[in-house]
């Protein structure tokens, strides 16, 4: 964090809801210090800690820091073999053109402008948690990580890749803070797009990386929060108080041949 600013604590609340435990340092020094790393000359004077220290699950990083700058202490992080499988949220105050691809090029797990949501953080926390080895790809299911929710914390970054459900029975594409595309049962576009995120259930997994799927929408963070997500909320809400979706009906007919002789003698026919 900035020295002299206050810090998350929302953020750190939602992170402990979601099963982290949060700890603050000052400064690129500290962060150093905390995680027991060698600076190697680009941050001096940092003092490794114990090697018996417990790393952490998430490192988030302001850009701007008192003692140098995030994207510099995600590069240190990074080159030590201890600590360079750590997923690294950094967070920058401005947006900037260039920071982007500063970002990736410092291998930078995701890249968010202030003001960040402590929901989507604790949601990426998540997701970072189920890392498949060494490869940029994870693993989750709807029933913790809802398709609604992680889409909209994808959206407050800035990388791209995609989401494909368990069997490909359905997927959707994400690019630079935009859905794009998705499919899902033979669909294709927004229609494919809303259907997923209403029905869409099960295991899936989150790859990132160049995603080069030419897309035919394209809609922000700002849309899926103001639009589609309250039309999801709605639709749950019908769908909690209605008949289950995979509910079938089925005539009584024993019970309907004792009604049928006390039906009014104009009624010719009974619809079912």
């Amino acid at each position: 964090k900035r020295q002299g600013d206050t810090p998350r604590p929302t953020v750190a609340e939602a992170l402990v809801r979601e099963g982290f435990d949060s700890v603050h340092v000052d400064g690129a020094r500290a962060a150093l210090e905390r995680l027991g790393v060698e600076a190697g000359g680009t941050l001096p004077d940092a003092a490794p800690m114990a090697p018996k220290a417990e790393l952490p699950r998430l490192v988030i990083i302001d850009a701007d820091l008192p003692d140098g700058d995030g994207f510099s202490l995600c590069g240190v992080l990074r080159a030590d073999p201890k600590c360079a499988h750590l997923p690294v949220l950094l967070v920058a105050k401005y947006a900037e053109e260039f920071h982007r691809d500063l970002a990736a090029g410092v291998g930078a797990d995701e890249y968010l402008v202030e003001p960040v949501e402590a929901r989507d953080v604790a949601m990426l926390a998540r997701l970072k948690a189920g890392r498949r080895g060494e490869e940029d790809v994870y693993d989750a299911h709807t029933s913790t990580l809802p398709l609604g929710a992680l889409l909209r914390a994808l959206l407050s970054g800035v990388r791209s890749g995609r989401v494909v459900l368990s069997e490909d029975s359905g997927a959707l594409f994400f690019r630079h803070g935009l859905a794009v595309d998705a499919a899902f049962h033979g669909e294709r576009g927004i229609l494919a797009f809303r259907r997923l995120l209403c029905f869409g259930s099960g295991a899936y997994t989150v790859t990132f990386g160049p995603e080069l799927q030419r897309g035919s929408f394209s809609m922000d963070r700002q849309f899926l929060c103001e639009q589609v997500v309250p039309a999801l909320e709605r639709f749950e809400q019908l769908r909690v108080k209605g008949l289950p979706l995979a509910a079938r009906l089925t005539v009584d007919f024993a019970r309907l041949a004792q009604e049928l002789p006390s039906l009014p003698e104009d009624v010719e026919q009974v619809c079912l």
